[in-house]
């Protein structure tokens, strides 16, 4: 992956995880737990990696250059919607775009993204398109 951050934030960031599971690696091999069922550590191992996978993409959202918290990031005018209008950027009663925050539940729990969003006024609703393009996927069909 091609670091967009600075080097030194990136590497903080990293030492900051890595000390955090460590944290947890003590907790999990204290001697306190070694009494506890097997769906008992399960769930112990299973709280300390979804807490981090969670706390991981958060942090990557925030350093990514072309995110919202970045002062220079300008987002586009217009979005084309799902159903093929041309959506305008939301703006609040100042004119400035609007930036919404919104929680996304994932697989290791749920977190907060700021977004602009687009209000297409042919279906009436609020859109946050991708900004990069998906690209397309071949993968082999089961018969």
């Amino acid at each position: 992956m091609t670091n967009k951050k600075g080097s030194s934030d990136v590497e903080k960031l990293k030492e900051d995880l890595l000390n955090d599971y460590k944290e947890h690696l003590d907790k999990l091999f204290a001697s306190e737990t070694f009494d506890l069922t097997f769906d008992e550590r399960e769930k112990l191992i299973d709280t300390a990696v979804n807490k981090n996978r969670c706390k991981i993409l958060t942090e990557h959202l925030e350093k990514d250059p072309d995110g919202v918290s970045k002062n220079n990031y300008h987002p586009d005018e217009s979005s084309l919607c799902q159903c093929g209008a041309c959506a305008p950027l939301h703006r609040d009663k100042n004119g400035e775009p609007k930036v919404f925050k919104r929680e996304i539940k994932t697989k290791g729990g749920s977190i907060t993204v700021q977004e602009y969003g687009y209000y297409c006024s042919q279906c009436r609703r609020i859109f946050f398109p991708s900004p990069k393009k998906a690209g397309s996927v071949q993968r082999k069909l089961q018969p």
